[in-house]
């Protein structure tokens, strides 16, 4: 899958459908050579990217979410699910805009 465009878009297709979060348009797929991928999906929510490096078995998924936290939340456990790896690192960062004319 780290180096097989159709199966990582179907697998990230699913992972999204199944966390409740909503595409926008078509995701695209850069095939690197000889290896790897980067895969960009425009969510209603924000975004996804995908960077894979077959030669070292790794991967990074960024999911950016507005909104519900619990969709971002709930699209890792789904992606954990639906791949098998040896290592998973989850960082979760919650970003919180002021009002205007508060200080941030």
């Amino acid at each position: 899958m780290l180096n097989d465009p159709e199966r990582l878009a179907a697998m990230m297709g699913r992972v999204i459908a199944m966390s409740g979060l909503q595409i926008v348009g078509t995701p695209m797929v850069h095939h690197f050579s000889p290896h790897g991928l980067t895969y960009l999906m425009l969510l209603a929510q924000s975004h996804l990217a995908v960077h894979t490096w077959p030669e070292y078995q790794f991967m990074t998924v960024d999911f950016f979410t507005c909104g519900d936290p619990a969709l971002g939340y709930q699209a890792c456990v789904v992606l954990q699910k639906a791949i098998s790896c040896a290592h998973v690192a989850v960082r979760s960062i919650e970003r919180y805009l002021s009002s205007p004319g508060e200080n941030s």
